[in-house]
């Protein structure tokens, strides 16, 4: 059930969107959804409304540890 959702998150993670902050370090604000298109396109992956929906979970998820340390 979530495997589509990991394989598509896992085709695009590095298609993120980062601020690096005037104290130094870096805010990872999310996914690059132009990016993100672009590169399912090319793994040959159809994008639905579910699997959105599951890999927006996972980005959500991914930000709020790569934001906590």
């Amino acid at each position: 059930m979530n495997l589509p959702a990991l394989t598509a998150f896992l085709q695009v993670c590095t298609q993120w969107r980062s601020v690096v902050l005037p104290q130094g370090g870096v805010q990872w604000l999310g996914l690059d959804y132009s990016g993100a298109r672009d590169g399912l396109a090319l793994a040959g992956i159809d994008v639905d409304a579910d699997l959105w929906d599951g890999v927006r979970i996972m980005e959500d998820a991914a930000r709020q540890a790569l934001n906590s340390g």
